[in-house]
């Protein structure tokens, strides 16, 4: 009776386990040298791995049985057997080893009996210390039973007890039905091989690996019909990566090299495989190995892995610049390859000459009508250069010569502007750049866009006003504004101006009154007029997303999949149609779809962080970890200083409760980019999160001391104090970043605004204030902070006519208007106040109030509209009392 119980899967577990190491370069041969206990040592060792099988102590024999078999065993031990043989079949096995021990008793002398309660000890383990000892038994009275003695062997085996696994192999070895060569002679060379391996006689290993691949090379009718062999049958490539690994281990290169190449015919596709390949090629120093690795680079379409490979065996000759020389040729075959392009250019940049790698790329990218993936790699090597104005004229002319790409450009606007950059480009030195007469509306729509990003709602809304009276109207202005408006009702003043603007351009008119129509909720409507507009002439793919949220108004889903199916056919890198693909299968559970999607994504826009980001959750999402930690791992890699990014990875890790992982990667990565502040900000928020506050305070208290001479580096300090709970310290900062450069605007406006909260400095804190609002007048947070110092101060009309101008907008904060209330209040205007107080509910009410200072206005808001409402009066902010030493608050 045979025990085969999973081991279809214990075979490819116990192969997968003792492949080679990915990637491995072949060790160098060296000069075994240090103490004579490490060389005899190693001696020994060697001596053990050149062993071959018969000379292996102590030298195994088959031993006679200890007894024979009783003549006529007892019916009563027959009927118990074969009873729980039924029992196993229907597995009930606890009651199966009740009846066998009882048999056993009956008739001790019966092999059968015992290796059948072996079985049943054993149920689904890998190995069980009864079942060994009741198959010790069944062989010392059958030793010649193969199956017997290899079963035995197995369960030594999986239980570590290599020494009895070897013998218990060995012996099976010596059995009659051995020699017949059929499937349990196969699976005893297996686990032989294994066993011997393991415990270092690699000679002898790879003798009984080589005895089982000629059987599994032309198998008999008892191998093909054993499923346990099936997966080494069909992949006989796994045993020649086995034998290739013990060969590599022993210096044995050609014998490796012949091995992998003899699983290559099997698994063609498999880098690594291939890679290891040239790595051996390499260690014999055959030129060959770099006609191979540039081989590898067009199979698997310059995949960062392969031109790593090319570059590593070139330098492994001595030639590293021959890797570039590669890439050149391969381009000026493929010239619209842009993967290649971006290998060449990778590797000039690591090669020292990012020059040529820039001006090869500007090059490309002009010639292929600046593709948004060629300008971000554009960027990074602008910055290098602190070449900003670069990177901002080519994000104008492809902001005016593709409309329809400004949602995949704002990113790289961002990046351009972020607070963290080492050479922050302000909204100032975007206004003061030149550009021909036709890129002026998509500059003034970009600084209309990133002053609403900066809390300039003054300069947002004059900027577009401006942008949307040039002419040819620039679209993407227009439904920025439209989309404002609308914001202040459908039927305002606003919305009447933006439309009147578009009238001379029928086709824009069209998709704009379509807009109106699905802010009015009249779906059926808005189609008609987006249709109109097509007809027009209208072709964006904003338009045709407009499109589908009409139809999908009308619940009409089938017909909504169709045009978004058109659109990523038409435009393969717009974005907000993959969302809306991915969420509408995702929706509804079809996996298959979404996973289609995603990889058309990824393929149609390899830069695409959001689609490689939706890949890796949907992965984690479906239980496929590694799969998601390789792409992470990829981003981390490219992104490292893209703030969105990060923080979306340290949600996929909060998400499988792996913070300290991350924190180990990103940690590792800040310590080769010391300079990188994206880095740094998002280390100190996953400590945070991580519960680790110690750690995070350290990484700030150094970054406080690396950037003493940067205003902007310790402005980053500063808010990282405050994050740490560190106000203080943050003070510190401020004051240290305004030493150098007196004009900061927004360290004036912090340290001003936390020494009036503080009730101190208040003439130094009202100076700090107006300076930031002299540098951004229109900014809404520094309009109230000169509010609330006015305020503080007593001086409540003036404080009004700021903290007002602080509201204006569509999307005013909450403590601004609560701010407004107070104010007014102190003005001796109260229906004014009760107004801005219950606009902030209002705000709050819409808001996600996850922060602190939020949590706190709405417990104020409630208790001052209930007093308002009883007629008492009303608890406002105390103001500060200048005549006190220390500037004490004031009541009512």
């Amino acid at each position: 009776m045979s025990l085969k119980r999973h081991l279809p899967f214990v075979l490819a577990a116990t192969i997968a386990g003792g492949c080679a190491a990915k990637n491995s370069t072949p060790p160098t041969l060296t000069k075994v040298g240090g103490p004579g206990l490490v060389l005899a040592t190693t001696r020994a060792s060697e001596l053990k791995a050149n062993l071959t099988l018969d000379q292996i102590q102590p030298a195994v024999t088959l031993p006679l049985p200890t007894t024979q078999p009783t003549d006529q065993p007892p019916l009563d031990a027959i009927a118990l057997y074969a009873k729980a043989v039924d029992e196993l079949l229907l597995n009930r096995r606890f009651t199966a080893i009740n009846d066998l021990e009882k048999a056993v008793t009956l008739d001790p002398n019966s092999a059968d009996l015992r290796q059948t309660l072996g079985r049943a000890y054993l149920g689904t383990a890998n190995f069980n210390d009864q079942s060994i000892a009741a198959l010790q038994k069944a062989v010392a009275i059958e030793p010649d039973n193969l199956e017997f003695q290899l079963q035995l062997g197995r369960q030594f085996f999986f239980k570590g007890d290599l020494p009895n696994a070897i013998t218990s192999l060995r012996r099976a070895m010596l059995t009659t039905d051995y020699t017949k060569g059929d499937d349990q002679a196969a699976l005893t060379d297996f686990f032989l091989a294994y066993a011997l391996q393991n415990a270092g006689y690699d000679r002898a290993s790879l003798d009984r690996f080589q005895t089982l691949l000629d059987r599994i090379k032309s198998p008999g009718p008892a191998l093909r019909g054993n499923p346990e062999l099936y997966s080494l049958i069909a992949r006989p490539d796994l045993i020649y990566l086995k034998m290739a690994g013990l060969y590599e281990k022993n210096g044995r290169y050609e014998e490796a090299l012949a091995a992998c190449q003899a699983a290559a015919v099997n698994d063609p596709e498999n880098f690594e495989l291939q890679s290891r390949i040239v790595h051996l090629m390499t260690a014999l120093r055959r030129p060959e190995a770099r006609a191979v690795a540039a081989q590898l680079v067009k199979d698997y379409s310059a995949q960062p892995d392969s031109i790593a490979l090319l570059r590593e065996t070139y330098r492994a000759f001595g030639n590293e610049i021959g890797a570039a020389d590669v890439l050149r040729k391969m381009l000026a075959k493929d010239p619209g390859n842009r993967q290649l392009l971006f290998a060449l250019c990778n590797t000039l940049q690591q090669l020292g000459k990012t020059p040529e790698a820039r001006d090869l790329l500007e090059k490309a990218a002009r010639q292929n009508h600046l593709p948004v993936e060629m300008l971000s790699r554009l960027q990074r090597l602008y910055e290098a250069d602190g070449a900003w104005q670069k990177t901002a004229l080519l994000l104008l002319e492809a902001s005016q010569q593709q409309p329809e790409n400004v949602g995949r450009l704002a990113p790289l606007w961002v990046r351009l502007t972020r607070s963290t950059a080492r050479q922050r480009v302000r909204i100032s030195d975007i206004s003061a750049l030149t550009v021909p007469k036709e890129e002026q509306a998509a500059k003034l729509f970009w600084i209309s866009t990133l002053a609403d990003f900066n809390n300039r709602d003054g300069l947002a809304k004059s900027s577009l006003e401006q942008s949307i009276e040039l002419s040819p109207p620039y679209v993407p202005a227009f439904r920025l504004a439209l989309g404002s408006a609308l914001q202040d009702g459908d039927d305002s003043p606003a919305v009447k101006s933006v439309l009147d603007r578009a009238a001379a351009d029928p086709a824009l008119s069209a998709e704009l009154h379509g807009m109106v129509l699905l802010q009015q909720k009249k779906p059926a409507e808005a189609e008609t007029a987006l249709r109109r507009a097509v007809e027009l002439g209208a072709h964006s793919p904003d338009l045709q997303d407009e499109l589908v949220d009409a139809v999908l108004r009308q619940n009409q889903d089938d017909k909504a999949e169709q045009l978004l199916l058109g659109i990523v056919k038409d435009w393969p890198s717009f974005e907000p149609a993959y969302l809306q693909l991915v969420g509408f299968y995702s929706s509804r559970g079809k996996d298959a779809q979404t996973i289609k999607t995603l990889d058309s994504w990824v393929t149609n826009d390899p830069s695409s962080t959001t689609a490689r980001l939706l890949q890796a959750r949907f992965l984690l999402e479906t239980r496929h970890p590694d799969a998601a930690e390789q792409l992470i791992d990829q981003l981390l890699a490219e992104e490292s200083d893209n703030a969105e990014v990060l923080a979306s990875i340290q949600g996929l890790y909060a998400m499988q409760g792996r913070l300290d992982a991350l924190a180990g990667k990103l940690t590792a990565m800040y310590v080769k980019e010391p300079q990188n502040r994206d880095l740094l900000d998002r280390l100190v928020s996953v400590e945070l999160a991580n519960h680790k506050p110690s750690e995070a305070m350290r990484l700030v208290d150094e970054a406080r001391i690396k950037y003493v001479g940067d205003a902007d580096g310790l402005y980053l300090v500063a808010n990282l104090y405050q994050r740490l709970n560190q106000p203080q310290a943050a003070e510190d900062s401020l004051i240290a970043a305004l030493k150098i450069d007196p004009k900061h605007a927004a360290a004036s406006n912090d340290l001003g605004y936390n020494w009036v909260d503080k009730g101190k400095n208040l003439d130094q804190a009202e100076a700090l204030v107006r300076t930031a609002v002299a540098a951004e007048p229109d900014n809404q947070a520094f309009l109230d902070s000169l509010g609330w110092v006015l305020y503080k101060r007593g001086q409540f009309a003036e404080a009004v006519r700021y903290l007002e101008q602080a509201s204006e907008g569509s999307r005013p904060d909450p403590i601004v208007l609560d701010h407004l209330g107070d104010a007014l209040y102190r003005a001796d205007r109260k229906a004014d106040a009760l107004v801005e107080w219950n606009k902030a509910d209002n705000r709050l009410s819409k808001m996600n109030a996850l922060r602190d200072d939020l949590k706190e206005l709405r417990l104020q808001l409630n208790s001052k509209l209930k007093q308002m409402k009883d007629g008492n009066p009303v608890t406002v902010a105390p103001v500060i009392d200048p005549t006190t030493p220390n500037g004490q608050a004031k009541s009512n």
